[in-house]
């Protein structure tokens, strides 16, 4: 799997926005989620929401997308917004790229390994890694993902001021959305249950445990995290219970979809 990072200031701004209007029902958590967003700019991001994502008929690819020269009306309005964010030439994002293609590089083969065995799939032949810094925008880190063809398009927020810690923070996120991408292309299920089944592998639960990105917990203790995490997702998280205890009694065995096979998703 080739990895390419973009730190673009117009790709981090675009998935900002994208990330807080991407699902209606979600826009409270968003503005939540993302202080820094809100205020005399609303306005702007929203239309900048509608020119590019509302109207997916006009995104070719994924190149495409994060490309502004072959959007001149986005990028012009992106470009007038006044986010705070790190320079796009930071030495910071150096530091933090090398420490994630370190990490990723040491649980590579494994992951391919647990994404064949779990997810009954492969691993994309090529991903775009937007990495933007959250601190002085979101509360949090969170990530959020493009289905396309190959190239896909993950984007990481990240808290930490520290980039090798960053990148500790960023990976995980980065393998719930490769997670969330190669569960799309199987199985459609809402976005509450969706979330909540890759919560419980990543970023923290059972995936991260295998790759060693977190120590070892029980299942319940994954449950717990996760439902405090994100609250909304707490009936869907109680009800995978079971069905993902029995999977990790059987971990090697057995792959999500057959453990799932009499849940209603």
């Amino acid at each position: 799997m080739e990895i390419i990072f973009n730190t673009k200031e117009y790709a981090r701004k675009l998935l900002l926005i994208h990330s807080m209007f991407e699902r209606p029902g979600l826009l409270p958590d968003g503005m939540k989620r993302m202080p820094a967003l809100i205020g005399k700019d609303f306005y702007t991001e929203a239309k900048i929401y509608r020119r590019m994502f509302l109207n997916q008929a006009r995104i070719s690819s994924a190149e495409a997308m994060l490309d502004p020269v072959k959007n001149p009306s986005v990028s012009e309005l992106l470009y007038m917004l006044k986010i705070p964010m790190l320079a796009e030439s930071d030495k910071f994002f150096d530091v933090m790229i090398n420490e994630m293609t370190s990490i990723i590089g040491s649980v590579g083969t494994d992951l391919e390994r647990w994404i064949k065995q779990l997810f009954e799939s492969v691993l994309p032949e090529k991903v775009i890694v937007v990495l933007s810094d959250s601190g002085s925008v979101a509360t949090d880190a969170l990530g959020s993902s493009f289905n396309y063809t190959d190239p896909l398009i993950i984007c990481c927020f990240f808290s930490s001021e520290d980039p090798k810690q960053a990148a500790k923070e960023a990976v995980p996120i980065f393998i719930h959305e490769l997670i969330r991408i190669v569960m799309s292309r199987q199985h459609a299920m809402s976005f509450d249950t969706e979330e909540a089944l890759i919560n419980y592998f990543a970023p923290y639960g059972i995936m991260a445990e295998k790759l060693g990105l977190v120590e070892k917990a029980s299942v319940d203790e994954y449950a717990k995290h996760n439902i405090l995490a994100n609250p909304r997702s707490e009936a869907v998280t109680k009800a995978l219970l079971p069905y993902i205890k029995s999977l990790y009694e059987n971990i090697e065995n057995e792959s999500v979809w057959s453990a799932l096979k009499s849940f209603d998703y």
